[in-house]
């Protein structure tokens, strides 16, 4: 099955000069399909972009509390036992 790599081709039945091309209605519904994939592709973008963002504010939320909470137990750890250090008071 060939099929031709010109838009336009001569048709050899309407004359010397004539051309065969894409009516007004083809062109108009070819140019609404595809208006409407780049609109379904900029919001399909767009959505995401935004959920990047929510998402990003939450572990950046999450990843401060971790550190804070981490900070916390360090200082409060303390090198030895409570009953050691009782018994380091006595003597």
């Amino acid at each position: 099955m060939k099929f031709p790599l010109a838009i336009f081709t001569r048709d050899p039945g309407r004359g010397a000069g004539a051309t065969r091309g894409f009516t007004l209605p083809e062109l108009l519904i070819a140019s609404t399909v595809f208006m409407l994939l780049v609109g379904g592709i900029v919001v399909a973008n767009l959505f995401g972009l935004r959920m990047f963002q929510i998402t990003e504010a939450k572990l950046n939320a999450t990843d401060g509390v971790r550190k804070t909470i981490g900070k916390l137990t360090d200082e409060i750890r303390p090198g030895h036992t409570g009953a050691q250090h009782r018994d380091r008071q006595r003597s």
